[in-house]
């Protein structure tokens, strides 16, 4: 089986005719975003049926809104066009498995601790055709998780205090540095 690749990146633009014979598209997400603004008027995006996002644990990073955009985007024209899209997400272990799931609308259900045993390959209590979060045991790095809680509690008053008297000292420390040198710079005059 032949299978037509085309790389669409910032430093390669193919022509419109290899995009078209093309089975496979390999794209950055700043291109992707650019060329599928347009999908109206580009066919090779609207017989997009499969879309791979590499590194989706990113989506909080520098890249995540494209990220966003595109995965809406897709979900949008699949239902413009009345076409089914299925859209992959590649990523290290995550912790909030379940909620970037349901938003890339993959099918799956929680289940009780005794049946996620019996279940090879999944834990958390996740299950179902699309969802894969393997336990941090088949990692090759371990991973630990620290997490640190603080009560909700006078939050606000709390953490009044704890910065007030940064920017408070901060703020007499620069006047008493501009009082100084107006007063040295009106005995020079």
């Amino acid at each position: 089986m032949r299978v037509i690749v085309v790389e669409l990146t910032g430093d390669i633009t193919p022509d419109i005719k290899q995009l078209l014979r093309s089975d496979l598209i390999v794209t950055t997400p700043e291109k992707w975003d650019g060329i599928s603004r347009s999908w109206q008027h580009r066919s090779y995006v609207r017989q997009v049926a499969l879309i791979i996002i590499d590194e989706i644990h990113l989506l909080g990073e520098e890249r995540g809104p494209v990220l966003e955009v595109l995965v809406s985007r897709a979900n949008y024209i699949a239902n413009q066009l009345g076409q089914p899209i299925r859209i992959i997400g590649l990523s290290t272990a995550l912790a909030n498995a379940p909620d970037l799931a349901a938003w890339l609308h993959v099918p799956f259900t929680m289940t009780s601790i005794a049946e996620v045993a019996s279940i090879s390959g999944t834990s958390y209590g996740l299950t179902g055709r699309g969802l894969f979060n393997f336990r941090p045991s088949v990692r090759p790095v371990p991973l630990e998780v620290h997490i640190q809680g603080y009560p909700g509690r006078h939050y606000c008053p709390r953490m009044a205090t704890m910065n007030r008297p940064i920017f408070q000292g901060k703020t007499i420390d620069w006047m008493n540095f501009i009082s100084e040198n107006q007063v040295s710079n009106t005995y020079k005059l």
